[in-house]
This record gives structure tokens, C-alpha cells and sequence, in this order.
């Protein structure tokens, strides 16, 4: 098999809205970390416990905190189980310090845009896959780089009003709803830039209209992955209740506790599948509409 190849389909058992949903172009995907974390993919992207500590190593390279401090606030963190908020609170701290320096877009360059990086097969999967609506929380840029990307046009939130304009024109978009590394002003990762989107109206608006127009299937996503997802599944179902839209999640290994809080609280569909190394052909399966 060639480095581009997408591997071949293999029957999954799809539930059937979803494969609906597909041919009638309603079928919108939403991406996470993992598919960065791929073994095909090169660039030692973080996982989401470990952007803390590749932020503060970026901190004391770029000079802005002396060692001493970085390994001050590791012991004072690891002492103890770092809450959600409290991390998001120390990300608001070295992004403050390192903005203040003038270092934070050469930070996010590091950990997020490294040199060496290269798209894996998932993510030429989606390309393959071809749906309308492609939206993701990575703040990397693996999936523009994929084979065939250029049709598609990436936004971020702070540009949330033009997606839906080019989506009622029929055109291919990718909403890259935490922002794009490429642009420091655009990155929603501190508990300061989680409030900030959350009360940007246009933004607000177009999920709204995308969860209520579209099937989504989210892959590359924990169960408890943090705040915006359940924020997001949350609101469609509290404000548009039995009537809201279901949707799916591509999950491994995920307990029945997790699928039934997902679904009751969510209304988010689990869709078990065994090995993250098969999501390429899973996808694929997609778009031969194999069930």
C-alpha cells in the first residue's frame, strides 16, 4: 500500500441514520485529538493531559520562566489531582506570560505546527469521504495538508458567520471551532478564551444551525473529553429537547455508564469499534454505504 492510500473498506455496523444522512449530504464529521495522535501520523502532537506541561517547557526555552519556576508549579500540580479548571487557569497563566513576551505564537508553532509533520490516512479518509460540513477542536493544521484539501475552506469561530454562507452556496467548509494555531487570536484553549467563545453570538448561532441541520459523527474523541463538547451537545439537547437531532461518536473501549450518560444527557450515540487503526477503513465504509 502506498503512503497516500486510503485502506480498504470493511464491512461495520453502521446504524442506519447514519448512512442516511450521508447520502443525503447531511452528514456532518467532527474530529479531536486523536486522529493527531495516529501512529501514521508524524509530529508528536499532545494529548490533552499533556498540554500543560509542553506549554511550560515552551515557557522556559523561550526564556519568559526560569526552570526553577516551571519545576515549582509540576511538584505544587502533581501533588494532587489537577482539576479541569485548575488546569485551564495555569494555561491562562503561561499564556499570559508568554503573550506578554511576544512568544506565545512561537509556542503554539512548536507544539502545534512542528516541522516534521504529516498527515495520516484518517485524515485522507475524510477528504476521501467528501461531505459538505467537516468541523474539528484541533488547533493543527494535519488535516490541510491532506491529499486533496484545497476545495475546502477552513474557518475559525471568530469567522463563524461565513460558514454558514458558504454552506447554503454549496460549498465544502472545515470549521475549526477552537481556531487555528496559525493564528495566536483565534486559539480558544485557557479558561479566559473558553468565555470569550462561548458568548460570541455568531459563533453560538452556527452551531446551532449545524446540530439542528446535520447528522454529526464525531471521531477522535474521548468520552469525557473537555467542556465545549458537552457544552455544545448539552444546549441542543436542553433548548430543542425530544425534538433534537441525534448524533453519533465513533468510541473505543467506552463503558455502559458513559454510553447511556451520552445519551440521555447528550443525545450523543456511542458506536463502539475495537481498533483506533481502523478508523480509516471505518470511514470508508461511510461513503460505500456498508452496514
Amino acid at each position: 500500500v502506498s503512503s497516500t492510500a486510503i485502506p480498504t473498506s470493511s464491512t461495520f455496523a453502521f446504524p442506519p441514520p447514519i448512512l442516511d444522512a450521508f447520502r443525503r449530504d447531511k452528514l456532518a464529521v467532527l474530529f479531536g485529538s486523536g486522529l493527531s495522535l495516529a501512529r501514521d501520523v508524524t509530529g508528536n502532537f499532545p494529548r490533552w493531559n499533556e498540554l500543560l506541561n509542553r506549554f511550560w517547557d515552551q515557557a522556559v526555552l523561550s526564556g519568559v520562566w526560569t526552570q526553577a519556576q516551571v519545576t515549582s508549579k509540576r511538584a505544587f500540580c502533581q501533588s494532587g489531582h489537577l482539576s479541569l479548571e485548575s488546569m485551564l487557569v495555569e494555561l491562562d497563566a503561561v499564556k499570559i506570560a508568554l503573550r506578554n513576551a511576544r512568544k506565545y505564537q512561537s509556542a503554539l508553532n512548536a507544539v502545534f505546527r512542528p516541522r516534521n509533520a504529516e498527515s495520516g490516512a484518517v485524515h485522507r479518509a475524510l477528504e476521501a469521504l467528501g461531505v459538505s460540513v467537516l468541523a474539528t477542536t484541533n488547533y493543527d493544521e494535519l488535516y490541510e495538508h491532506a491529499e486533496g484539501h484545497s476545495a475546502r475552506k477552513a474557518y475559525t469561530w471568530k469567522d463563524a458567520d461565513k460558514v454558514i454562507s458558504d454552506i447554503q452556496e454549496d460549498r465544502r467548509v472545515l470549521f475549526k471551532i477552537h481556531g487555528t494555531a496559525e493564528h495566536e487570536g483565534t486559539i480558544v484553549l485557557t479558561r479566559t478564551d473558553y468565555a470569550e467563545a462561548v458568548k460570541h453570538e455568531p459563533y453560538q448561532r452556527v452551531l446551532s444551525f449545524l446540530l439542528q441541520t446535520y447528522t454529526f459523527l464525531l471521531v477522535g474523541y474521548g468520552i469525557n473529553d473537555p467542556l465545549d463538547l458537552d457544552l455544545v451537545f448539552s444546549l441542543n439537547a436542553f433548548v430543542f429537547g425530544s425534538s433534537a437531532r441525534t448524533h453519533y461518536a465513533l468510541m473505543k473501549e467506552v463503558s455502559p455508564a458513559d454510553r447511556d450518560r451520552w445519551q440521555r444527557d447528550l443525545n450523543v450515540q456511542v458506536v463502539p469499534y475495537q481498533n483506533h487503526d481502523d478508523l480509516p477503513s471505518i470511514l470508508s465504509a461511510v461513503r460505500t454505504g456498508r452496514s
